[in-house]
C-alpha cells in the first residue's frame, strides 16, 4: 500500500504544504529549514454569532412568485425572487494564525518531509554542514494537542512566535520555569455586517458593542528544551538546543450553534491550559503512542491495493501520470482526511476540511449544501468510519430548529427548509441578500432531503435500528411533510415541488433571456422520490405500515424524469437550452447518483439516457465535478471511463484563481477547484469504493466497474448495507475470491 507523501523540498505555499488534524485542530506543515510555519485552525474559529434571517422571510412573496410562474412570467418571478426573497449570507471559517519556528540554518542537504498518512506523523529532516535537524509533529485526538519534537545539532538560536491575520489578538509571555516557557495568545474574532458584500469584496469588522463581538480563544504554545530560554518581543528564544518539544493548544468559546459566545460562550483558558498541562504530564513520546494507536486503529479499517509500494516522490509522481500508485495515495489521501478532520466531537467539515489560512476564504470556506458537504461524508461510512460520520449526523440533526423556523418565516409552512448555504450557526435561510443572478443557487429548497439521504446511506451500512427510530425517522417525516405542503399538482394529478431551480445552472427562454426558475426540475423532483422511498422503507422497518403506504403511493404521484429529444434527462420541465451544455453540475442525474433510483438493471432506459447526458457534459469540471463523474460513471458499470475521470482529477496543477473548468490535484494531493476546496478529495474515495463494490438493497455487486488496467489487486474492510464488511481479491481482471465479514451475515446478501 501506498501511504507516504514525500518530498525533497519545503513547501512553497498552502498547496505544497502537508495537513494535520484531530477534526478540532489543523495544521498545514511547511517543513521549511531556517524558517518552518505551521498555519494553525480551529474547527468552531468562525465569524459572528447565531444570525439565521428570519426577519427577511416573507411567505406572501413566495406565493406571488407561484402565481407569476402558473402565468409563465418567470422573469418577473426571478426578479421578485432576488429582490424581496434573499436574506443574510454566511459567516465566514476563520484563520487563527502561524506558529513560527526559526533558527540559524542557511544551507541545507539531504533533505526530506514526509506525511505518513498511516499514523498521521509528519517528519522533516535536512543537513547544515555540520548541523543537523529533525522535526517530527503529530496533532492527537485523545489529547486534543499538536506536539513538535525538534532533534538538532550545530543550530545556534531558534526562535519560536505566533502571528496571525486577525486584529483583536494579544500575545504575552508567561515567566520562565526552569527549561519550560509559554507564549499565550488570546482575541476575538470579528462580526460580519448583514447584510454583506461578496466575499471578495468583503472587509472584517469589529464592533466595540459586547452584543456584537465573536468568538473568544486562548491558544498556548508550551517549549520545553534542554537549552537557555530567553524572549523578546512575544519570541521565545533557545540557544545552544540539541532537543526542544512543543505543545500547542487552543480553545474557544464556542458552546453550541444557538449560544451567543462572547456573551454566554464556554470559558477558554482553563481548558486550553489543561490540555498543555496533560500534555506535559504525559509527555511527548506517550501522547506520540496514543495518537498513532488512536489514528492508525481508524485508517486500518480498510485496505486498497493495486500496485507495489512506490519508491517516488509525491510531486514526481503526479506530473509522470504513469504509475499506479497514484489512485491508492488518491483512496488513502480521502481515508485520511477524514481522519483529520472529522471526528465524533467536532465540526462538520467546510469548503476547506479545516484547513484554512485566508482570512477572506473562497466562499468563505462555508458548507455548501447543494454537493460539497454531502460530498465530503460520501465514503466516510463505505471506509468504516461512523465515528467521522458523527459530525454530519449533529449538523443535519441541528439544521432542523433553524429549517423550522424558516420555513414558516419565509414559506408559511410547518416543515423544514435549508438552502444553499450553511455554517457554524447553522444558517438555513436563502443568501446572497438582493444580489442579481442568485436564483441559481440561492433558492434550492429540497437541499434537506439530500442531507438526509446521507443520514439513510448510514444507517444502511450501519444497521443501527436505534439511529433510525431515534434520530433518522423523525427528520424523513417533518422533511416528507414539508414536500406536502410545497408540492403543486398537475392536470394530470403528478405532483412537483413548485417552483424549482437545479442547483447553480440556468437556461434560455424562449425569448433568449436567461432563467434558473423552472415550474419543476429533475433534481427536487428526484429528492422528492428519494424522500418518500426512504421514508415508507423506515416506516416498513418500523413497523409503522400505514405511513409505509402512505408515503410510498406520494412516491409513484411525483412528476417521473423526462427525456430530451436527442435522449438525454432532461434539467428542467421543458427542454430548455442550457446556458453552459458543460455546466459543472450536474444534479438533475442526481437519482443515479448519490440515489439509487437509476441503475442498469433495474431502469436500463434511464441508464442510457444518464449515459448521453454525461457524454455531452463532458470530462472536465472542478475537481469535485470530475469526482462526482466519475461515481457516476461507476454506477454505469464503465470502470474505464470512472478511470478516466479520476485521471483528470490527479492532473496536477498550481491554479489559484477560480476556474469552473480546470479541476485537477495540487502537489500535497489537495483537490483543485480551483482554487483547493477538500470535496473532491472524498468524492474520488468514494468512486473507487463504487467501481469496487456497489450495494442494492441486500444484493452486493463485486467488481462493477473494475478498469481494464486494474488487473490485479485487492480491497479489504469496505462496508455493506446491514453491518458488514467486506473483502475481495481479483487477478488479471476477474475476481478470485471474497469474504464478509462476520461470516455468519454471509447469507443474507445476494452476491453478484
Amino acid at each position: 500500500m501506498n501511504n507516504l507523501l514525500k518530498y525533497r523540498q519545503p513547501a512553497e505555499d498552502f498547496n505544497t504544504a502537508l495537513p494535520l488534524g484531530n477534526g478540532h485542530i489543523g495544521a498545514m506543515v511547511y517543513g521549511g529549514t531556517n524558517i518552518e510555519k505551521y498555519s494553525v485552525n480551529e474547527a468552531t474559529l468562525w465569524s459572528g454569532f447565531p444570525s439565521c434571517d428570519l426577519e427577511n422571510g416573507n411567505p406572501e412573496i413566495f406565493g406571488k412568485v407561484k402565481e407569476l410562474m402558473l402565468k409563465g412570467e418567470h422573469i418577473k418571478a426571478t426578479e421578485l425572487l432576488e429582490g424581496e426573497f434573499s436574506g443574510r449570507d454566511t459567516q465566514f471559517y476563520l484563520p487563527l494564525g502561524n506558529i513560527i519556528i526559526e533558527n540559524d540554518a542557511k544551507e541545507n542537504n539531504e533533505y526530506l518531509r514526509q506525511l505518513d498518512l498511516s499514523t498521521g506523523l509528519h517528519t522533516v529532516s535536512f543537513a547544515n554542514g555540520d548541523a543537523a535537524v529533525e522535526r517530527e509533529s503529530f496533532i492527537s485526538y485523545p489529547n486534543r494537542i499538536m506536539a513538535v519534537k525538534i532533534s538538532q545539532k550545530g543550530v545556534g538560536t531558534t526562535r519560536i512566535s505566533f502571528n496571525s491575520q486577525l486584529q483583536q489578538m494579544q500575545s504575552t509571555i508567561g515567566e520562565q520555569r526552569g527549561k519550560e516557557m509559554t507564549l499565550v495568545v488570546r482575541g476575538v474574532v470579528p462580526k460580519s455586517p448583514q447584510p454583506e458584500a461578496p466575499w471578495e469584496n468583503f472587509n472584517m469588522y469589529y464592533s466595540e458593542n459586547d452584543a456584537e463581538k465573536g468568538m473568544k480563544y486562548t491558544a498556548a504554545i508550551k517549549v520545553i528544551t534542554d537549552g537557555r530560554l530567553s524572549s523578546l518581543n512575544n519570541t521565545i528564544i533557545i540557544a545552544e538546543a540539541t532537543e526542544i518539544t512543543v505543545f500547542f493548544a487552543v480553545r474557544t468559546s464556542f458552546k453550541d450553534y444557538k449560544t451567543h459566545p462572547y456573551l454566554e460562550g464556554l470559558p477558554c483558558d482553563e481548558p486550553c491550559f489543561a490540555d498543555i498541562e496533560n500534555a506535559q504530564k504525559l509527555g511527548y513520546e506517550t501522547l506520540k503512542a496514543e495518537h498513532v494507536k488512536d489514528h492508525s486503529s481508524l485508517y486500518q479499517r480498510t485496505e486498497f491495493s493495486i500496485t507495489d509500494e512506490s519508491d517516488k516522490y509525491t510531486d514526481r509522481l503526479l506530473e509522470e501520470k504513469s504509475d499506479d500508485a497514484r489512485f491508492e495515495l488518491l483512496f488513502n489521501m480521502g481515508k485520511y482526511l477524514s481522519i483529520a478532520a472529522s471526528r465524533e466531537d467536532s465540526q462538520v467539515m467546510n469548503l476547506q476540511g479545516i484547513w484554512n489560512e485566508n482570512l477572506l476564504a473562497p466562499w468563505k470556506s462555508n458548507c455548501t449544501i447543494n454537493i460539497n458537504t454531502e460530498m465530503n461524508y460520501m465514503p466516510t461510512c463505505k471506509l468504516g468510519l461512523f465515528e467521522c460520520f458523527q459530525p454530519y449526523t449533529k449538523m443535519v440533526t441541528e439544521l432542523a430548529d433553524n429549517g423550522s423556523k424558516v420555513a414558516k418565516a419565509w414559506y408559511g409552512i410547518d416543515g423544514i427548509t435549508v438552502h444553499h448555504n450553511t455554517d457554524l450557526w447553522r444558517l438555513a435561510n436563502p443568501v446572497s441578500f438582493k444580489h442579481k443572478g442568485i436564483t441559481r443557487h440561492s433558492f434550492f429548497y429540497t437541499t434537506y432531503g439530500w442531507m438526509l439521504w446521507g443520514l439513510y446511506d448510514k444507517f444502511l451500512l450501519e444497521g443501527d435500528i436505534d439511529f433510525l427510530k431515534n434520530t433518522l425517522y423523525p427528520l424523513l417525516i417533518k422533511f416528507a411533510e414539508t414536500l406536502l405542503q410545497l408540492f403543486h399538482e398537475d392536470e394530470e394529478g403528478k405532483l412537483y415541488p413548485f417552483p424549482s431551480t437545479s442547483p447553480e445552472n440556468d437556461f434560455l427562454l424562449d425569448d433568449g433571456s436567461t432563467c434558473a426558475l423552472a415550474h419543476h426540475s429533475a433534481i427536487s423532483n428526484a429528492i422528492a422520490r428519494d424522500v418518500m422511498k426512504m421514508t415508507a422503507e423506515a416506516s416498513e422497518i418500523l413497523g409503522y405500515t400505514e405511513n409505509a403506504a402512505f408515503y410510498k403511493e406520494i412516491g409513484e404521484r411525483i412528476m417521473p424524469y423526462l427525456i430530451g429529444s436527442d435522449g438525454r434527462i432532461l434539467e428542467w420541465d421543458r427542454e430548455w437550452q442550457e446556458t453552459d451544455i458543460h455546466h459543472r453540475h450536474i444534479s438533475h442525474l442526481y437519482g443515479l447518483h448519490p440515489a439509487r433510483e437509476i441503475t442498469p438493471d433495474g431502469t436500463p432506459d434511464l441508464a442510457e439516457a444518464c449515459r448521453k447526458s454525461l457524454d455531452v457534459r463532458g470530462d472536465g469540471g472542478t475537481g469535485w465535478c470530475i469526482a462526482w463523474k466519475a461515481n457516476m460513471w461507476a454506477r454505469l458499470y464503465d470502470g474505464d471511463r470512472a478511470l478516466k475521470l479520476l485521471e483528470n482529477q490527479l492532473n496536477p496543477t498550481r491554479c489559484l484563481t477560480v476556474n469552473v473548468n480546470q479541476g485537477g490535484t495540487y502537489p500535497n494531493m489537495f483537490c483543485a477547484h480551483p482554487p483547493f476546496q477538500i470535496d473532491g478529495n472524498f468524492g474520488a474515495t468514494a468512486a473507487i469504493c463504487e467501481m469496487l463494490v456497489q450495494c442494492n438493497g441486500n444484493t452486493v455487486r463485486l467488481l462493477p466497474a473494475l478498469p481494464t488496467s486494474w488487473q490485479n489487486g485487492y480491497v479489504k474492510g469496505l462496508c455493506i448495507n446491514g453491518g458488514a464488511t467486506i473483502d475481495l481479491n481479483w487477478k488479471n481482471g476477474k475476481l478470485t475470491e471474497y469474504k464478509i465479514h462476520p461470516e455468519s451475515k454471509a447469507k443474507d446478501y445476494n452476491i453478484i
